[in-house]
């Protein structure tokens, strides 16, 4: 009897260490395919995808420079990106991330800037001295921000722009400050 439970026992044993080395084997032929997959699908994105993600920084800032006109500018907009990333004096959160918040700065395949608007009528409003952030540019009543392709790759393919109106317009070509709607330059749903 007890040759019996002896061999029982070498064939239970044998069979567990066979099922852990099919796991281990399965284990190893899904990290390889994870490993071998992810870049293919970091690199999958379409422009579409860079170009959806540039409006979403676009209507990030539109967001960042009404706060700041209604918070910190006493009425008028940062006209750069950096014065939307500087936290107020007296404490809270800045107007745009740290990471977006530099003239120049690239994320997803697209520079991103901020500037006084050069449309007729735009005016300072108030002082930087008078501004809750210590801005280092005078608030205006009118800001241009800009999203443009870069990259020899341009995988964002088409030159983004918004205002004061918060409407963001796509083109072909760079669109000029201020902007001004037509057929090649249109508003993005």
């Amino acid at each position: 009897m007890n040759c019996l439970r002896s061999g029982g026992s070498s064939g239970t044993t044998a069979a567990w260490i066979l099922i852990a080395v099919l796991a281990v084997a399965i284990l190893l032929v899904i990290g390889t395919a994870v490993w071998i997959v992810l870049p293919l699908m970091r690199d999958a994105r379409t422009p579409a995808d860079y170009e959806s993600s540039a409006v979403g920084w676009l209507r990030l800032i539109n967001s960042g420079e009404t706060r700041y006109s209604s918070a910190c500018g006493r009425g008028g907009y940062a006209v750069s990106l950096e014065d939307l990333a500087r936290p107020p004096r007296a404490g809270g959160s800045p107007f745009v991330p740290g990471d977006i918040g530099t003239n120049g700065v690239r994320k997803d395949s697209y520079r991103f800037s901020v500037v006084r608007s050069l449309a007729a009528g735009v005016a300072d409003v108030g002082t930087v001295a008078a501004t809750c952030n210590g801005s280092t540019g005078t608030p205006a009543s009118g800001y241009f921000a800009s999203a443009e392709p870069t990259g020899p790759d341009r995988k964002g393919r088409r030159y983004l722009a918004t205002d004061a109106s918060g409407v963001v317009y796509g083109s072909d070509r760079p669109i000029a400050n201020p902007i001004r709607p037509s057929a090649t330059v249109v508003a993005i749903q």
